[in-house]
């Protein structure tokens, strides 16, 4: 990807700020010109879960209209999901198991996340958290950016509850799909944004949301899945394997 990294506007004092939590107030999200707004869906909710799927909507705020980036992405997670996440973001184990892993992708999620002056999420420290925990798998360090929460922000302005469904009701948005979509979260995210700032609404049409770009073909499901061989694929791809857990 050929985005350049812009150069964040803060005071003084939160300049050397490096992945820790911004303070949260309207008036801090005028600082920021190139927002990147983000959501996963994962196996679960745990330190050794995996990320199955990652949606970053890069933003550009200019003096006209905003120019908006999207990637999103999907991952064998090496991993079964959890029947609960599996409901919830309907990713079927034998497609994922079928995609690219992280790995193979880090080097322009780096660049898209780099190119940005803060990271934005809904729930910041669960998306965080879970990002890190892959680029430190994969052995490369992800970019340090101040982090944004939008959820905090609605708490902090006294919005109950502070759900990402019911904040976005709140502005006349509401979900358009019965599935949890990384891309829609992440979307919605941004127009919690645009809101506080007075910008508008983001236009939110299913049909114009991007699939995923690295999407693999599959084969029919078979009614019994065999067992995974991760080590397998991974040397597929890798000389030099990381380590699993």
């Amino acid at each position: 990807m050929a985005s350049s990294p812009i150069e964040a506007t803060l005071p003084p004092e939160e300049n050397n700020t490096q992945h820790l939590q911004v303070k949260n107030t309207s008036k801090t999200l005028k600082f920021f010109k190139c927002p990147i707004f983000l959501d996963i869906e994962t196996t679960g909710l745990h330190s050794d879960d995996r990320i199955v799927s990652l949606s970053i909507v890069r933003c550009l705020l200019n003096d006209e209209k905003p120019t908006v980036e999207v990637m999103n992405l999907v991952f064998d997670p090496l991993k079964k999901s959890h029947p609960m996440a599996e409901k919830v973001h309907q990713l079927d184990d034998w497609m994922l198991r079928h995609q690219d892993v992280f790995g193979q992708h880090i080097s322009e999620i780096s660049e898209m996340l780099e190119s940005g002056d803060c990271l934005v999420a809904h729930n910041a420290n669960f998306d965080i958290s879970f990002l890190e925990r892959e680029f430190e798998r994969w052995g490369q360090p992800m970019p340090q950016k101040p982090v944004f929460c939008t959820m905090v922000e609605a708490q902090q302005q006294g919005w109950r509850p502070a759900n990402l469904s019911a904040c976005i009701s709140r502005i006349g948005m509401q979900r358009q799909s019965s599935q949890h979509l990384a891309v829609e979260d992440a979307l919605m995210c941004m127009g919690l944004w645009w809101h506080w700032l007075g910008i508008g609404a983001v236009q939110s049409d299913p049909q114009s949301w991007p699939k995923f770009s690295n999407l693999r073909p599959f084969p029919t499901r078979p009614n019994t899945l065999p067992r995974r061989d991760n080590k397998k694929k991974l040397a597929t791809f890798y000389q030099t394997p990381p380590e699993e857990e």
